[in-house]
């Protein structure tokens, strides 16, 4: 093995393999540069084609990162977008800043699956998020927009008395955005 420069402050080893030298994991590079320590999370197509709510692949994954200081930038390096939170991505925030992010894009992504609520109620359920901690998430940091997909996905998951009365008292938009079909 021979040591590699990749970039300023990254080395690698390479690896002989029967097909010739394999350079740097890159994805374990991403890892370790954008997301790891609970410092990240990939949002935007990439994550939601991953829940099954979109069959269109971007061109380069987009992370929401701490890292991010400056504004959205494009590692062309790792073929990566990063961008800045809405709020200092925690251990205890980041799977509900991570969803809430899917669901601020339902209006900019072309979703083209037929219950997009059951899939996003589905997945919350299997990571055990709660709902009133999305409801604060989502009333402090994201749009009028992003709580109307919430409301529709506790609908869509039968969990909407747990936050039909915080809809009712906190936003009387919401409320009457919720009583409506949803629009996807």
């Amino acid at each position: 093995p021979k040591l590699r420069f990749y970039q300023k402050g990254i080395y690698y080893l390479t690896e002989n393999t029967p097909f010739g030298e394999v350079g740097i994991n890159t994805e374990r590079l991403i890892a370790d540069k954008y997301l790891s320590n609970h410092q990240g999370y990939e949002t935007g197509l990439t994550f939601m084609n991953r829940l099954g709510l979109t069959t269109q692949l971007p061109r380069s994954r987009e992370l929401a990162t701490n890292t991010a200081k400056n504004g959205t930038r494009y590692d062309a390096k790792l073929e990566v977008v990063i961008r800045p939170p809405k709020v200092k991505i925690t251990a205890e925030n980041m799977l509900y800043l991570q969803i809430l992010d899917a669901m601020e894009d339902f209006d900019k992504a072309p979703v083209d699956s037929d219950r997009p609520y059951l899939m996003m109620a589905q997945y919350i359920r299997k990571r055990e998020l709660q709902y009133g901690a999305l409801l604060a998430y989502a009333d402090a940091y994201y749009g009028k927009n992003t709580l109307i997909h919430l409301a529709h996905t506790a609908r869509e998951g039968g969990n909407i008395q747990r936050i039909c009365i915080w809809i009712k008292t906190h936003s009387a938009y919401c409320w009457k955005m919720y009583t409506r079909e949803p629009a996807i």
